[in-house]
């Protein structure tokens, strides 16, 4: 109960490829906390209000498909062109809105605390006023959404870091910093335009600008929650401690239900390695070497020596697709390439058992040449 009145108090005061032929990977959430659909407002957590310069939360991933390609994080405009948002002066032309730069930090893990900076972006997002107050269904200078009355509007806002060639360990820390009149890492200050205009103007929209939260136990859709109860911040206020909390830190045991409703996508990749000899029923010898990653940036490659001297390799790779079953992974791998110099295609085809059976290597020429063999020595990985 005290958790949930210090919220609402806060509140109330303020508002790849796997190479240039090959299909990119495709993607999928790592951690979401975001509810479906988004209601018309969240509880949240104010910046200006709190003196708050960077906000937060641990997270963990369940996937091995951690490549990141961008993060969601939800938000909440209190902020009303004309008027304040508590009053019935607040009114705002639909569709309007404001711009302002946001960052999100990603962290390592240190124990309980924040680590190194695995990577930060910094982007500016076109953001919404709230509507205007309804005095009509609402009361306490609310708007109306056809169902319910809000202070504030929920929105999203989703950093691009999908060129930082970024792999995330098994747990995160992320912080969003953005600035506001008097807080923030770098103040706007009382300089400003919006800041000095004088009424009905609606004053700073980033003072109103608030970071939505959301309780797990009913939206969490994917990834888990290392830290059920605590928070991260860099503030004047920690509503756990009633203290401040500098530089970014724990704010541990009163933030149950109440997280960063956050959104973490990553793509879904594949990774093949072989290096080995392999023979057939017929006792023939290939030695064989492979790779395949579907989210790198240098394509696959196979190369087969057999024991009549005969040498393939491959010059590109038109596709690679992965398959699993329950005690297996297979890759297949299809392109061009040289046979002893000649143009030819090909298909090779793994299949790793992860140890319960010897791997199974294919390689097919459209020359005609084949070869099947298990693995003699060596290793097969598929994952």
């Amino acid at each position: 109960m005290r958790r949930t009145l210090l919220i609402c108090a806060f509140i109330a005061s303020f508002a790849v490829v796997a190479s240039a032929a090959v299909s990119a990977a495709p993607v999928t959430p790592i951690y979401n906390n975001i509810p479906t659909p988004l209601p018309g407002n969240l509880p949240s957590w104010g910046f200006e209000a709190t003196g708050t310069q960077e906000f937060g939360d641990r997270v963990g991933f369940t996937t091995t498909a951690r490549r990141l390609v961008s993060v969601t994080q939800t938000m909440s405009s209190w902020a009303c062109q004309l008027g304040h948002w508590y009053d019935a002066d607040c009114a705002t032309t639909p569709g309007a809105t404001f711009t302002h730069s946001v960052t999100m930090n990603l962290y390592n893990v240190a124990g309980t605390a924040p680590g190194t900076l695995i990577g930060t972006k910094t982007q500016t997002f076109v953001m919404p006023y709230r509507p205007s107050t309804d005095p009509i269904h609402c009361t306490g200078g609310r708007w109306y959404d056809g169902t319910d009355c809000f202070n504030g509007k929920a929105f999203t806002i989703t950093f691009d870091f999908s060129s930082q060639n970024l792999t995330l360990p098994n747990q995160v820390i992320f912080g969003v910093a953005y600035n506001t009149t008097h807080h923030g890492y770098t103040p706007m200050g009382e300089t400003t335009a919006c800041f000095i205009a004088p009424p009905p103007s609606g004053g700073c929209p980033y003072d109103s600008l608030n970071v939505a939260l959301a309780d797990p136990a009913t939206t969490l859709s994917a990834g888990t929650q290392p830290a059920p109860n605590d928070a991260y911040q860099d503030t004047d206020y920690s509503s756990c401690s009633n203290g401040a909390i500098h530089p970014f830190g724990l704010d541990a045991g009163c933030w149950t239900g109440f997280k960063p409703a956050t959104e973490f996508i990553a793509l879904q990749c594949h990774k093949g390695d072989g290096d080995g000899d392999f023979g057939d029923k017929d006792g023939h010898k290939h030695h064989a070497k492979f790779h395949q990653d579907s989210c790198g940036n240098g394509g696959g490659e196979v190369a087969d020596d057999d024991d009549s001297g005969k040498h393939f390799q491959s010059t590109s790779t038109d596709s690679a697709t992965y398959n699993s079953s329950a005690d297996s992974e297979t890759m297949t791998m299809v392109g061009t390439g040289l046979d002893d110099g000649v143009p030819v295609g090909f298909t090779m085809v793994a299949v790793d058992y992860h140890g319960l059976a010897p791997a199974i290597y294919t390689l097919t020429l459209t020359n005609g040449r084949t070869f099947t063999g298990t693995l003699l020595n060596g290793i097969v990985q598929l994952q």
